[in-house]
């Protein structure tokens, strides 16, 4: 797929929108939520972005869980959004997954129609971001150097000289040795973006 041509060319050829990087692993989350803030650090790093108060990781993690957020390894991304309107950022989440149901209805597999759906998605996330409004993104393991699912930031696109990429703030700022390293406006190519991308994101404005 040609991304760049999903929207009619009327992008700039690369953004970057300045948002202020957090990670899962510093020290302004409690240890024992390190490996499960990705969620949050997003919300945290939109916040930031949009400047509407001082920044408190873990107040919105216990929040987040009061408001029943998090279930095992993972946040629900309606509580997310939940998170994001109680301190004043306009947020809704939207899927763009088909499934095709057998007849017996014991059987899902993915809808030729995923594939239009995805390409919806693509652009407006591209949209958005020319807009200057990062976008949330819930991905599958092995996306970076997860080892579960995951929920990203996007913050930029760069199709300058023949590329096709997002530039990504990743908050597990953890690598393959386990060392700490800021994954912070990190390229990644669409494709690769899309073949772990599990068809869901977030969307945000003031």
């Amino acid at each position: 797929m040609d991304f760049k041509s999903v929207v009619n060319n009327n992008i700039s050829m690369k953004k970057i929108i300045p948002v202020p990087y957090i990670s899962q692993f510093s020290k302004e989350f409690d240890e024992e939520w390190h490996y499960s803030a990705c969620g949050v650090a997003c919300v945290a790093m939109l916040l930031g972005y949009y400047n509407l108060e001082d920044i408190n990781p873990m107040r919105l993690v216990n929040e987040g869980f009061a408001i029943g957020g998090y279930k095992g390894q993972g946040w629900f991304h309606e509580a997310l959004v939940r998170l994001l309107r109680n301190h004043g950022v306009n947020a809704y989440a939207q899927e763009f997954r088909s499934v095709e149901i057998s007849s017996d209805y014991k059987t899902f597999l993915a809808s030729p129609l995923e594939s239009k759906l995805v390409e919806n998605g693509i652009e407006k996330i591209i949209r958005e971001i020319d807009a200057g409004h990062p976008v949330m993104a819930s991905v599958d393991e092995h996306f970076n150097t997860n080892l579960e699912k995951h929920i990203i930031l996007i913050v930029g696109y760069d199709f300058s000289d023949g590329q096709e990429k997002f530039i990504v703030h990743d908050s597990r700022g953890l690598n393959h040795s386990g060392t700490y390293e800021a994954f912070e406006a990190m390229p990644v190519d669409i494709a690769k973006f899309v073949k772990f991308w599990r068809k869901f994101a977030i969307f945000s404005y003031l």
